[in-house]
């Protein structure tokens, strides 16, 4: 939707009061994603030792723009071993906190900074508890972002507010894991990691969605005419996403009182013809005769 957020949500709300609206709220916390390809060592790790490393978990101080060289994450934690149908691999919680020094300043409110990461994880595979330590050094591409605005259109979308940091960083990562029968095994690996800021808004639909999916359906399965109601702009989409070429002109059949017939014209010819001659028109793909003039 183009405009302002101010101007797109006072459009959406005046939808809403004259053609109904639901909305569902969504809220995320600011938080990080860390996921790898690493290979695993010791008792466990058996003939085929790739596994994926992850850690998803929210990142509160990453709200704080003055709290940069320090942050603090909890969340969920798995070793997946990528054979065997994932018997070895464990999943559980994790406690973390990581040290971020600058090292270096951009000009558009981009930085760079180190990043120094330690995590105690305590896992479950296979009913039995596995527990242990991961340690992370790394680099991160980070920013921060306050706003407000709207994906979508009077029809349906996204309307709210974000803030906080956002990274892009890449980590060689270690860890360390023991199980309660005396198992033991670690790996070594590289991990890229995501910050995203948190979110707190809406998902909307309002009764224009409904019409415009009843009115695209159709025998082929293409959807009919979409686009931003704002702008009336409309296009044609096929249920693929790519735009679908127009529909061919109708062709019309006239026949004048003579016994004259001509088939394939079209509406202009048909009217040029029946403009000096008595005689009947009909399109010749639908069969009904609504006249032409």
């Amino acid at each position: 939707m183009r405009g302002s957020p101010v101007g797109a949500l006072g459009c959406i709300l005046a939808s809403a009061l004259a053609v109904g609206c639901v909305a569902a709220p969504v809220a995320t916390p600011g938080g990080r994603a860390r996921v790898g390809i690493a290979g695993a060592f010791g008792d466990t790790a058996g003939d085929d030792a790739a596994l994926v490393p992850m850690h998803v978990g929210v990142t509160p101080l990453s709200l704080v723009p003055e709290i940069f060289e320090a942050d603090f994450e909890l969340g969920y934690v798995a070793d997946l071993f990528l054979s065997d149908g994932g018997q070895r691999s464990g999943h559980g919680a994790y406690v973390g906190g990581s040290y971020t020094p600058l090292l270096h300043r951009g000009s558009s409110g981009t930085y760079l900074r180190g990043v120094v990461q330690l995590d105690a994880d305590l896992m479950s595979r296979r009913g039995l508890a596995l527990g242990g330590a991961t340690a992370s050094v790394g680099v991160e591409l980070f920013g921060y972002i306050t706003g407000q605005g709207v994906i979508g259109d009077l029809r349906g979308g996204v309307a709210g507010v974000m803030a906080g940091q956002w990274s892009v960083g890449v980590q060689l990562t270690g860890s360390y894991r023991y199980a309660e029968t005396g198992e033991q095994y670690g790996f070594l690996g590289a991990t890229l990691s995501i910050r995203f800021p948190a979110a707190v808004g809406s998902v909307y639909a309002t009764a224009l969605l409904a019409i415009d999916l009843a009115a695209s359906e159709n025998g082929n399965g293409a959807s009919g005419p979409v686009g931003d109601m704002t702008s009336g702009e409309t296009r044609s989409r096929s249920m693929d996403g790519r735009d679908a070429p127009p529909p061919p002109p109708p062709r019309w059949i006239c026949e004048d009182a003579r016994g004259n017939r001509g088939e394939g014209m079209t509406r202009l010819e048909a009217r040029r013809l029946c403009a000096s001659e008595d005689c009947a028109c009909r399109r010749g793909d639908l069969g009904r005769p609504p006249a032409p003039r």
